[in-house]
């Protein structure tokens, strides 16, 4: 009972909010097997609006901690590369070349992040950088991808390709500017969300 107590003042409010991320995240995984696509890219942008205030709310309220960065990343995992990979392997490119596709993207986030956890950002000239692509950005590919595929036809393997390189630049050394914009992020994500819902 003493540890559970001490967990939830280590969650906190910001970690409530991470956790509510999870939950939109794990329900548009659930979405996206009972095929049930629309739902689930809805879902998914909310659990990225949720993964964005954990981290306003955090600043904000002074409670940013290394237990907080922890679990924000472990959740990332599941938010954006567990979910990104489901997406390739469900709709972009079913089957084997998906699987590996998809693991791919699961195996590239995982190490950055925990490069990340380990390395943390790059900082010059007042400007704060992330190494390499972050995972949301994968979660982003995924998604023009998804809808590229609805209009296009394009050959799996360039699919795969294009999608490999992308996820393996998550570990490379450019630099990704870091931006707190949420006043850009949540209107494209809703934007995302909506579109998704009307045309996918």
């Amino acid at each position: 009972m003493k540890k559970i107590k001490q967990l939830a003042n280590k969650i906190n409010i910001p970690g409530a909010i991470s956790l509510l991320s999870l939950l939109s995240a794990w329900t548009a995984i659930l979405l996206l097997l009972s095929n049930e696509l629309r739902l689930s890219v809805v879902m998914a942008v909310i659990a990225f609006l949720l993964d964005a205030a954990d981290g306003l709310a955090a600043r904000k309220l002074e409670l940013e901690s290394e237990f907080g960065r922890q679990l924000d990343s472990f959740i990332d995992i599941i938010n954006y590369s567990l979910l990104s990979a489901l997406v390739i392997w469900k709709e972009i490119i079913p089957g084997a070349l998906g699987a590996i596709v998809g693991f791919i993207v699961i195996i590239t986030g995982i190490l950055r992040l925990a490069a990340f956890n380990q390395e943390g950002c790059i900082t010059k000239k007042g400007i704060t950088y992330y190494r390499g692509l972050i995972v949301c950005h994968m979660s982003l590919i995924a998604f023009i991808f998804l809808l590229i595929s609805r209009f296009v036809q394009l050959p799996e393997i360039l699919i795969a390709l294009f999608i490999s390189l992308f996820a393996l630049l998550q570990l490379s050394d450019i630099k990704t500017r870091k931006s707190g914009a949420l006043l850009f992020w949540a209107p494209v994500a809703i934007l995302i969300g909506i579109v998704g819902f009307l045309w996918l």
